[in-house]
């Protein structure tokens, strides 16, 4: 097969036939080919092709398996992935994207005639418009994205043919950017020296006066690096200015804005003689040592040493050298290098600042930053102007320092690297006025606003890849003196409790070796019991410094929710839990909760809430032990799980049709409960807040407050049914039974014996539920509750093989539901019966039980119901032999599984769909239905009824 994203977005089939597809096929299909051989999860892939308005649960399976039946070929695969995740494998080669991606990559990497030759490669693959018949907010971006790919393309091709004096080529290609890109200060400022190489000064006056006047439209003025680089055009001062043999334009390869040749020849420092033979003799810079003696410039040396020990940033600190070193045009030079405390962003500066430094032969200037305030700046400025030999007025203010700083790096190329910003207000005063210096920022902060008014390439440096850190750990264990080999379970836990964090896993190693006939596990030991206060060196090599820094920068409020968020249940943050917590207003806790991800202890995954990394948590507890009150402990753990049990009892209303008897009391004055739109925003509030609802019922029972313990359990029961994860289910009913047993009312108890039997009966743990349903029965007082735990202990029996024993105990939930009022608990008893009496054999008996069954349930509107009767019925007239009826209703059950998101059960009626369509010689319709089938199990990953469903199916 072969797939086009470059263009409109298309597939052809190994014959070369278009494969039709809908757009939002399109788009999932989009995603996956970005990503080959990565598990995407469900909901990545749905924000970025729906964003705010996704389909139904039961659409998107329907599109995924349309996927896995139409797309498929030479270099395709489909594989399991883990549930919630989607996984496609093919061949690079066979995507455009791939091959554009390949190209460029090997373009930037290359060097004379094979970057032209790479270059027109990836730009051969592009169409018009690229992504073009697909849309959504992701695929939006990454049109973008592949935009800017494109011209970075044009750009660099463009440089290249200038740079090899084929002026002509260059202008051709720059004639093919686009009209939206005509801005791009890179283009202008190729497009400008191609019309200066070609002799073309007038046409270059004429062109800059367009684009100004371009520039003033959008409402600012021409960038100073390109005023400057006009200028000198216009001077001709420059060798590439006047045309000149093809021969001589090569060897004149110079930076035009004042900078180094190609060939790392200093500007300002050479001129070209007048005679025929081309030469270069050195010249004294303006201002330099003249014939006259006058003194020479001073050319600081200020960057301090690199740090002898490594932090896992090679591949990160080799592709940065890359895009800087063969950026075409003109270079970046504001770099932002931004990430967690202790992520390593000063030594990974100073180490891109040395690589560099050759470049900026001016000298290097360096500033640290940390605790000074925009008035503190002003000596940070005075300093520079010394160390450039510049007059310092004794007193001045920040603004005219700045000035003075602005002109003294005017025509000079110098290196700064300004450590530990704090603000963008603190580093502009330092910034010089045109582009031949080179910028380097380091900051635990956000510095949006910097990037984004000086077009600054921002580097994030997230925690290392676990195999890095562990690579690091093994470096600093392998030195004499410490303690011997570590396995790699070992390894790999320190790493964990370091936060894969350069500094801490330094500070760790450091810790291992003081101590050296201790074993490895004792320190790791110690770690993880006194954690963050535990990663420290002689009280100056401290982790918990660097988050005290951010923690010191926050005000009250702030302060104070920094806290409240050590006592939340689980990794997702939303703005509505952190207002429970806090009992503030969503809108003033939402700011807040920015307030902490711009200082970096929080981390913002996605838009749908916040985490903290494990040792801003463990930092979040030591500072709530010592400042937190019980009683405003008390308060926010009364408040947020108020939150969570009325948001998830409102929610589970949504997802089934029957009412369950889980409403609460009313919440804290100070609680606003999640309010979902519909079905299937309920179902994604409980995928998002999942960890976290079990993380409640366990700190609910710890902290005393049984009652929202065992109803948070019992409000997530119809969620995790469908999404089977009975694990969970199980887990936390476990506890909630612990804390249902210290409540006075009995009603908690039989309730939640009769949730955790289920659990138990859904995971095919028969025996324990069947001991536990016993158990109850003893007890129960209520004869509703008594007759569902008859119709549990019979559908038991019949899962265990054994439907003539379920009978007569669904027999008896059938009398006590016959009473008006109870339509619900008879419809259950009678699918029941018609799934016993077909596994006795009795299947018109079975049909005189689920049809009634069935028309109770369509009354109720109850989708669940209706899906469980459907199939039950579809499995009788499958017996009978009645294709034409079965098919019907397992395709109705299939339906209303689909509707409910109940991929197991949808899983089972397409198996039975299968083995029907086989038995009645339809091989085309039983492989649909098998490509139907497997993506669902697929999706499911590990569940008890997967073996057994894959050998029900068979081979395709």
């Amino acid at each position: 097969m072969e797939f086009r994203l470059l263009g409109p977005v298309e597939v052809r089939a190994d014959s070369g036939e278009l494969v039709e597809l809908r757009p939002g096929l399109l788009g999932i299909l989009v995603v996956l080919l970005v990503n080959p051989g990565k598990a995407v999860s469900q909901r990545s892939v749905v924000d970025k092709v729906w964003g705010e308005h996704p389909p139904s649960m039961e659409s998107l399976y329907r599109y995924i398996s349309t996927l896995r039946a139409e797309v498929r070929g030479d270099g395709v695969h489909w594989p399991r992935a883990k549930p919630g995740f989607w996984r496609l494998d093919v061949a690079p080669e066979l995507v455009d994207y791939h091959r554009f991606r390949h190209h460029l990559d090997r373009a930037r990497q290359s060097s004379g005639t094979e970057v032209e030759e790479h270059c027109r490669r990836a730009l051969g693959e592009c169409g018009s418009e690229l992504l073009a018949g697909v849309d959504g907010p992701g695929l939006h971006r990454l049109r973008t994205q592949l935009e800017r790919d494109r011209i970075a393309g044009v750009r660099l091709l463009a440089g290249t043919l200038l740079d090899s004096g084929q002026v002509s080529a260059a202008l051709n290609e720059l004639d093919w950017v686009p009209s939206d890109h005509e801005l791009d200060e890179e283009i202008v400022a190729l497009r400008m020296r191609a019309l200066a190489a070609a002799g073309q000064l007038r046409r270059l006056r004429d062109y800059v006066v367009e684009v100004s006047a371009t520039y003033r439209e959008e409402g600012t003025d021409l960038p100073a690096r390109l005023r400057a680089l006009h200028t000198s055009l216009l001077q001709q001062d420059d060798p590439i200015v006047r045309p000149r043999t093809a021969g001589a334009e090569r060897e004149a390869q110079w930076t035009l804005a004042g900078g180094v040749t190609k060939r790392g020849l200093p500007s300002g420092g050479l001129s070209r003689t007048t005679g025929s033979a081309g030469k270069f003799v050195r010249q004294p810079r303006q201002g330099g040592a003249a014939a006259g003696g006058s003194r020479p410039a001073m050319r600081p040396r200020q960057l301090p040493a690199v740090p002898s020990h490594p932090v896992g940033r090679d591949r990160a600190l080799a592709g940065l050298l890359s895009a800087v070193e063969d950026a075409p045009g003109v270079p970046p030079w504001l770099l932002i290098v931004e990430g967690l405390p202790g992520a390593g962003k000063h030594t990974f500066a100073l180490q891109l600042a040395h690589r560099l430094a050759d470049r900026y032969p001016d000298g290097q200037l360096y500033a640290n930053l940390q605790g000074l305030d925009r008035h503190a700046t002003a000596g940070v400025l005075r300093d520079f102007l010394a160390a450039l030999d510049s007059d310092v007025p004794e007193r001045s203010t920040v603004d005219y320092l700045a000035a003075g700083l602005r002109s003294a790096l005017a025509g000079r190329r110098v290196l700064v690297l300004l450590s530990n910003a704090r603000s963008a207000e603190q580093v502009q005063p330092l910034l010089p006025g045109h582009p031949g210096c080179l910028v380097v920022v380091t900051s635990s902060r956000r510095l949006e606003s910097l990037a984004l008014h000086h077009d600054a390439r921002r580097i994030e440096l997230p925690p290392l890849p676990r195999a890095d850190s562990i690579a690091l750990l093994h470096a600093a264990l392998g030195r004499p003196g410490n303690p011997g080999p570590a396995s790699e379970a070992e390894l790999d836990e320190l790493a964990a409790l370091c936060g894969d964090l350069p500094l801490a896993l330094r500070i760790a190693g450091i810790i291992a070796s003081r101590h050296p006939a201790a074993s490895l596990s004792e320190t790791i030991a110690d770690i993880r019991h006194h954690r963050i206060d535990a990663l420290e060196v002689d009280g100056h090599l401290a982790l918990r410094a660097t988050f005290a820094t951010a923690h010191d920068d926050l005000g009250p409020q702030a302060q104070r929710l920094f806290l409240l968020l050590s006592l939340h249940p689980g990794p997702v943050i939303e703005m509505s839990g952190a207002a429970a917590l806090s009992g503030l207003p969503r809108a003033e806790a939402g700011k807040l909760l920015d307030r902490l991800a711009h200082l970096r202890l929080l981390d913002q995954p996605d838009k749908h809430g916040y985490r903290l990394s494990d040792l801003s948590l463990d930092y979040a507890r030591t500072c709530a032990d010592e400042e937190l009150l019980d009683t405003d402990r008390y308060a926010a753990r009364r408040r947020l799980l108020d939150h969570f049990l009325h948001s998830a009892a409102g929610a589970a209303a949504l997802i089934t049709e029957q009412a369950r008897a889980i409403v609460p009391g009313p919440p804290d004055n100070d609680v606003e409960p999640d309010r979902p739109g519909g079905r299937d925003e309920a179902l994604r509030w409980f995928e998002r807040n999942r960890e976290n609802l079990l993380g409640a019922v366990d700190i609910a029972e710890q902290h005393g407050f049984p009652e929202h313990a065992w109803r948070l359990a019992w409000a997530s029961t119809d969620f995790l049914n469908l999404r089977s994860l009975h694990a969970d289910w199980i887990r936390s009913h476990v506890i909630a039974l612990q804390a249902a047993r210290r409540t006075e009312a009995p009603d908690a108890v039989e309730i939640t014996e009769l949730n955790l039997a289920n659990g138990y009966l859904r995971a095919q743990r028969y025996a324990e539920a069947l001991a536990l349903l016993s158990d109850a029965g003893e007890r129960s007082g209520d004869p509703s509750r008594e007759a569902f735990r008859q119709n549990s202990i019979g559908w038991a029996y019949t899962c265990l093989g054994l439907p003539a024993r379920a009978i007569p105990h669904h027999r008896r939930a059938l009398e006590h539901f016959q009473a008006p009022g109870q339509r619900y608990g008879r419809a259950h008893s009678l699918v029941y019966l018609c799934w016993a009496c077909n596994g006795i054999g009795e299947q018109q008996r079975a049909l005189e039980h689920g049809l009634p069954g069935l028309d109770l349930f369509g009354e109720l509107g109850d989708d669940m119901g209706l899906a469980a009767a459907h199939h039950a019925i579809g499995g009788a007239h499958a017996a009978m032999r009645r294709t034409g009826p079965a098919v019907e209703h397992l395709v109705q059950a299939q339906h209303y599984w689909e509707r409910c998101g109940d991929l197991h059960h949808v899983a089972w009626v397409l198996a039975d769909l299968v083995v029907l369509h086989r038995a009645t010689g339809e091989p085309e319709r039983a492989c649909r239905r098998w490509d139907q089938a497997t993506a669902r199990l697929d999706f499911l990953g590990e569940h008890p009824d997967t073996p057994r469903l894959r050998a029900l199916l068979g081979p395709r």
